[in-house]
């Protein structure tokens, strides 16, 4: 019975109409998304490294392996430099979209707490996934805070402290606004498949929205 409730209540890709009771699913609009660190380090040890090889090529003293040729040096040396640039460039641009994302998720956390009321006690928040994807990181963050990962459990805790509450992950292009009803602890679940991931919202809290309008401008 739970389960046909579950498939009712289940929600694609569009603001809730009105708040309701849960459980309620919410599919993910991505798949994983790895989060990039900043930084070229490697990157620029790369070219530097085709560099070298370009210079060794052309001071007639190295060859490459296997042909006994300076040229061929000096060809793979350009080769893998045009490479690095590509993938420099590529990063550049990931990094860009990956920043415009997080701001996004920051204006939004900032547009559902600015009329939240304050809990007089906070409320433990977890959300658990299969163990199969415990090699992976969705970093979820409650009102903007992240959850800490508890890997021998398979869950992510962390607390809320306002009524209307915020979850989404870094990882996942994947949000849920919801009301907190009472001081019991709130357990998502986080399921997937082959293709993509949903989230179980339980039934002690209000599933509210499933994303949040602001006034910027991506």
């Amino acid at each position: 019975m739970e389960n046909e409730n579950m498939m009712n209540n289940e929600v694609m890709n569009t603001n809730a109409v009105a708040p309701v009771q849960g459980p309620t699913r919410v599919k993910a609009k991505s798949g994983f998304i790895a989060v990039l660190k900043a930084g070229y380090g490697s990157d620029i040890f790369g070219v530097l490294l085709s560099i070298g090889l370009i210079l060794g090529g052309l001071s007639g003293q190295f060859v490459l392996r296997g042909t006994q040729s300076s040229t061929a040096l000096v060809v793979a040396g350009f080769v893998f430099l045009i490479i690095d640039f590509v993938g420099i460039k590529s990063k550049s641009n990931k990094l860009s979209k990956q920043k415009a994302r997080l701001k996004k998720l920051h204006q939004q956390e900032d547009e559902v707490l600015k009329d939240s009321k304050q809990l007089e006690n906070s409320v433990p928040v977890k959300v658990c996934y299969d163990k199969s994807q415990n090699i992976l990181n969705f970093m979820p963050a409650v009102n903007g805070v992240s959850l800490k990962k508890n890997a021998k459990a398979y869950c992510y805790e962390g607390f809320t402290s306002r009524r209307r509450s915020i979850l989404n992950f870094e990882s996942l292009d994947l949000v849920v606004v919801f009301d907190v009803n009472d001081n019991s602890e709130i357990v998502f679940t986080l399921e997937n498949t082959k293709t993509d991931y949903s989230l179980v919202v339980p039934s002690n809290v209000i599933f509210v929205a499933d994303s949040v309008q602001t006034n910027q401008m991506y």
